[in-house]
């Protein structure tokens, strides 16, 4: 019996340019994903810095398991925490990306389907992936005409990631067998509610290990944050224009991995409403870099095993073709640093004097490895997860 298949190609692109808290009612996919990201976190930890999306591979994997049946959809139900219907889905996923849209941040999320011509998907499935996710549809003929697919569908990619992203897909990535990839991109671009002043930057050692000091360069300013700290770790919220989004930086005392291990969406909410405003003199560093992974391995440690398998079972896709998937592939890009425009260093946070800590002014100095997240202020929801252990 021949076995075909799909690719999951999930990317996303972060220019972040260097904002009221208030916790909102949760809704449940909110916590699902949240849940999602921090478990393909720890299976993607390693000794290098990471940026990644979880909430662009939740998307995708949750467009795939819209045609999963039996021990395979169990299974993405299971990693994905699936315990919604369709309908409550569609609103919470709406309500998530109308949330994180507002303000002047550019943020755009897109879904894609590209199939091979001859294959006619479950009309059940296509509906759904284009109800529920918006997703574009387009047929192109993979088996004779790799590289023109590849051209199109790598064109759509640098289209929807603001040119960041070029030739990710090649002709080779495309095989004869190939009938369907995925393709998921989320980018942003934000505005700090208050700018960084350059002239503010100075070089400074960031820890990499104790004994291991690199020069790096610095951002500073003075102001009401957001903030909490316990015996474990300190917690700083920086917000975009708007308020919609924020940038959440997380610097754990001691061993990042092994707090890591341990995090949990449960703790970081705690966190969250842990925190409060405080006059502090932050300074955290400038860091840009590029992160990729093919995702199978972690999907499956994570529980999603059958489906890279050729006992999948994918007949809400097809029921006259056996489809597994082959590859889930990821991409990111992220750039933090001090620039704002006037609108955003003159925006009020809002907060009045009789609200700050009467004691000293604290430093929140981000000079050793730490978790950063770019959060939906409202859900709190994690768009973006990952971590530095060198900035440079």
């Amino acid at each position: 019996m021949k076995f075909l298949y799909f690719l999951l190609v999930l990317l996303l692109v972060m220019t972040i340019r260097s904002s009221a808290y208030a916790i909102d009612e949760l809704s449940s996919l909110s916590e699902n994903s949240n849940t999602f990201a921090f478990n393909i976190f720890k299976e993607l930890n390693s000794d290098k810095n990471i940026v990644f999306s979880p909430f662009s591979i939740y998307t995708a994997l949750s467009i795939a398991s819209l045609g999963a049946g039996g021990t395979t959809k169990d299974e993405f139900d299971k990693v994905l925490n699936n315990n919604l219907s369709l309908e409550q889905f569609h609103q919470s996923y709406k309500d998530i990306i109308k949330s994180a849209s507002i303000g002047s941040n550019k943020f755009n999320i897109a879904n894609a389907l590209w199939l091979d011509n001859g294959f006619q998907p479950e009309e059940d499935f296509l509906n759904s992936a284009t109800t529920l996710f918006d997703s574009h549809v387009e047929s192109l003929d993979f088996k004779n005409n790799p590289k023109n697919s590849s051209d199109t569908i790598n064109s759509w990619i640098e289209q929807n990631t603001n040119g960041l992203i070029k030739n990710l897909l090649s002709p080779s990535s495309i095989s004869s067998n190939t009938r369907m990839i995925i393709t998921n991109a989320i980018y942003f671009k934000g505005n700090w509610e208050r700018a960084f002043d350059p002239k503010e930057d100075s070089e400074l050692n960031f820890y990499v290990e104790p004994d291991k000091p690199v020069k790096t360069t610095f951002m500073q300013q003075n102001g009401a944050f957001f903030y909490c700290e316990n015996q474990s770790v300190k917690l700083l919220q920086l917000n975009y224009e708007g308020n919609s989004l924020s940038l959440i930086i997380i610097l754990p005392e001691k061993d990042i991995d092994n707090f890591i291990k341990n995090l949990s969406d449960e703790e970081f909410r705690s966190l969250l409403r842990s925190m409060k405003p405080e006059e502090l003199n932050i300074k955290i560093p400038k860091f840009k870099f590029i992160f990729s992974s093919d995702l199978t391995k972690q999907l499956i440690d994570l529980g999603i095993k059958s489906a890279f398998t050729t006992s999948a079972d994918f007949s809400g896709i097809s029921k006259s073709q056996n489809l597994y998937i082959s590859d889930v592939i990821h991409k990111a890009y992220i750039d933090v640093n001090e620039t704002g425009t006037e609108a955003a260093a003159s925006t009020s946070v809002g907060f009045t004097t009789t609200a700050f800590n009467p004691f000293p002014v604290k430093n929140f100095i981000a000079d050793r490895p730490f978790v950063f997240a770019i959060m939906d202020n409202k859900t709190k929801t994690l768009l973006f997860l990952g971590k530095i252990l060198n900035p440079q």
